[in-house]
C-alpha cells in the first residue's frame, strides 16, 4: 500500500514538470529564431491582417465575427540609412497568384500600404521576393527596416538553409532599397 502512495505522490510532483518541457515544435521555433538572430535579424511576433480571409476566418460556426488578423513571426533587418527617409510600403500575399490584384506591382501580392517606386525597382524586388519561402505572408518596408512575415513552416533539416535564405534575401532587398534612394537623389 505504501508503494501506491509513493507512486501517486511522485506522479503528482512530476506531472506538471513534464508539461513545462518544450514540445518538439517549440524547440524548432527556438532554434529558428536563434539562427535568425545570428544572421542579424530581429524576430518579433506581430499581428498581420489576412490578405484573402476564408469564410471560417471571418465568422465562427456560431455566427460570431472573428478577428481579421493573426499572430505571425516578423523577421526584420534594420537598414543603414538614418539620413534618408525610406518610403514605407507593405504587400500581402494573395490566393490569386495568377493576376495582379488592386494594381499591385507584383503578381500574387496586394497592397496593404502603398508606395510609389519606379517599375525597375519592382522588377528587381520581384526577383528577390521569389526566393522567400512559400509561407511568407507579407513583406514590409518601414522606418529603416525590411520585414518578412513568415509562418515558420520548415523541416528541421532545412532550418538553417531557410533562415539563411531569408536573411540573404532581406540583405539584398535592403541594398536594393538603399540603391534606389541614392539614385533618386
Amino acid at each position: 500500500m505504501i508503494w501506491i502512495v509513493i507512486i501517486i505522490v511522485l506522479a503528482a510532483a512530476f506531472g506538471p514538470i513534464s508539461r513545462m518541457m518544450p514540445t518538439p515544435r517549440e524547440r524548432q521555433l527556438s532554434a529558428l529564431r536563434l539562427k535568425a538572430r545570428s544572421c542579424g535579424l530581429v524576430v518579433e511576433i506581430r499581428r498581420l491582417v489576412y490578405a484573402d480571409p476564408k469564410p471560417e476566418h471571418r465568422v465562427s460556426a456560431g455566427g460570431k465575427l472573428r478577428d481579421k488578423a493573426r499572430d505571425c513571426a516578423a523577421y526584420s533587418l534594420f537598414m543603414d540609412s538614418p539620413d534618408r527617409e525610406i518610403p514605407a510600403w507593405q504587400l500581402l500575399k494573395t490566393v490569386e497568384e495568377d493576376g495582379y490584384v488592386d494594381d499591385s506591382p507584383i503578381k500574387g501580392w496586394k497592397w496593404q500600404v502603398r508606395a510609389k517606386m519606379p517599375q525597375t525597382f519592382w522588377q528587381a524586388m520581384k526577383t528577390h521576393m521569389a526566393s522567400l519561402p512559400d509561407d511568407c505572408l507579407s513583406l514590409e518596408v518601414s522606418a529603416g527596416k525590411v520585414t518578412c512575415y513568415w509562418q515558420e513552416k520548415t523541416t528541421p533539416e532545412k532550418l538553417d538553409e531557410t533562415v539563411e535564405a531569408i536573411a540573404l534575401t532581406l540583405h539584398s532587398m535592403a541594398m536594393l532599397i538603399n540603391d534606389s534612394l541614392v539614385s533618386a537623389e
